[in-house]
């Protein structure tokens, strides 16, 4: 069997040499993948490029910006003087658009941001960059990129330090923007509504809230800003007018209930008594009390709110992640919207139960009978049920079931008011012999003391 390690160590020559004159060196090129390729054959095509690491690297990180063709769209590092080592692990994609960006290949080569450790350099050794052929030739195999070695951050890498040090200048905000098709945006950036700086600050706001998303995924839900309308307070109806419907409305008195149950979701000071229309990622908040619905603030989420159906859908469950919110459509109608549902850290909020019925999304369905009593169903990819729980009052109630692709049971929990309660049963793997374990209202007890269901 080939080894490409061995293979390219062997016969570096086909890689093309990339001169960095000193560890503080930008360096900016474009290579044609695919002239001098290493062909093993059966469709194994490589090619890319080789350097030889400055004097001066030690502690600094390797830092890189590129736009791949899709068909080359496999990569990674390989020491040429040194033992095979773990290298590329993550990387994660540019949210700006750049003025050095191409626009014909900006949609079919994906752009990437990717770091190395400086501990996995070695100053005078080579290295090679290569790129392996996962599609057949086409007619566009130029790789554009820049890369350089520099001290890492405190707070580690992100774009703004990437985008600095790499000397990457962004589009101005309306490019931006339009990149996203964001309404929201389009509103504010509108000179008849709101002040320019007002309006570009917002948008270069999203563009880092998108952008802290890509790197620390845990922010989701947590990624919310409010500004103050400055100068200018545009009524809801000349927003409406024109860009048409919102996306989400969330009411003064939806943001009440949340701060009664005291869900995470609200934050004092910033939907108090304001009910907020939502494009995309702006929210425009309006006063209920106000008759000429002005603007009196603007929020900006980092995930958009543009995911609800437009079209006639009959019975269609809508589930918002980042806010934790289950909506329920019928022939493309909201009919129901439920707070924490399944959420056993935080109280249920149910704005609106919807009739009975069954709702559906892809994997899941709800069976709603009426009252806050629910069925819910979970499957695998094969149609296999992977979970039933059973609600009432929207809290875990009765015999709750998660199970093995295979079909045996894997856990069964009985929940009482939205605690365990009961005998909890669970098997590490199909056929193994069950752990199990009694709860009374939430705690665990001796499995001695005989708790009813």
């Amino acid at each position: 069997m080939i080894s490409l390690p061995d293979e390219i160590k062997k016969n570096p020559e086909p890689f093309q040499v990339v001169q960095i004159p000193d560890s503080d060196s930008l360096i900016k090129m474009d290579i044609l993948l695919g002239e001098t390729p290493l062909d093993f054959g059966e469709g194994d095509v490589f090619d890319g490029f080789r350097f030889t690491v400055p004097e001066g690297q030690k502690g600094k990180d390797f830092i890189w910006f590129t736009s791949i063709p899709p068909h080359w769209f496999h990569w990674y590092i390989l020491p040429l003087d040194e033992q095979d080592k773990p290298g590329f692990e993550v990387y994660f994609p540019p949210v700006k658009l750049y003025k050095s960006d191409n626009r014909v290949r900006l949609r079919s080569h994906p752009r990437i941001f990717q770091t190395l450790d400086a501990d996995y350099f070695t100053e005078g050794h080579s290295y090679v960059i290569w790129f392996r052929r996962t599609q057949p030739m086409m007619v566009d195999s130029k790789v554009n990129f820049r890369f350089a070695f520099a001290e890492r951050p405190d707070e580690g890498w992100k774009h703004d330090h990437l985008e600095k040090i790499l000397k990457l200048e962004p589009q101005p905000a309306k490019k931006q923007m339009n990149r996203f098709g964001s309404r929201g945006a389009k509103a504010l950036l509108d000179k008849q509504l709101f002040d320019p700086a007002y309006g570009k600050n917002a948008a270069s706001v999203l563009i880092s809230q998108i952008e802290e998303l890509t790197t620390n995924p845990r922010s989701r839900g947590h990624l919310e800003r409010t500004f103050q309308v400055a100068q200018t307070q545009p009524s809801l109806k000349q927003i409406q007018e024109k860009l048409g419907k919102e996306d989400f409305f969330r009411s003064a008195r939806e943001s009440a209930l949340l701060k009664e149950s005291g869900s995470p979701l609200f934050r004092p000071g910033v939907e108090e008594a304001l009910d907020t229309y939502y494009y995309d990622f702006f929210g425009f908040q309006v006063s209920p009390d106000d008759p000429e619905q002005r603007v009196v603030r603007v929020v900006s989420h980092g995930l958009s709110f543009q995911v609800f159906p437009r079209k006639a859908a009959s019975h269609r469950l809508v589930m918002l992640d980042s806010i934790n919110l289950a909506m329920f459509y019928d022939n493309g109608k909201e009919i129901g919207r439920i707070y924490h549902l399944n959420d056993t850290r935080h109280k249920t909020v149910a704005i609106q139960d919807p009739p009975p019925g069954i709702y559906k999304r892809k994997g899941m369905q709800y069976d709603f009978k009426g009252d806050g009593i629910l069925e819910f169903n979970v499957f695998y990819p094969s149609g296999n049920p992977r979970e039933t729980l059973r609600l009432q009052d929207h809290l875990l109630h009765g015999e709750c079931t998660s199970y093995f692709p295979d079909g045996q049971v894997a856990i069964q929990s009985h929940y009482q008011n939205g605690k365990l309660h009961g005998k909890h049963t669970q098997y590490a793997f199909p056929g193994a012999e069950p752990r199990v374990q009694m709860y009374g209202e939430g705690n665990q007890v001796p499995l001695a003391e005989a708790i009813t269901p």
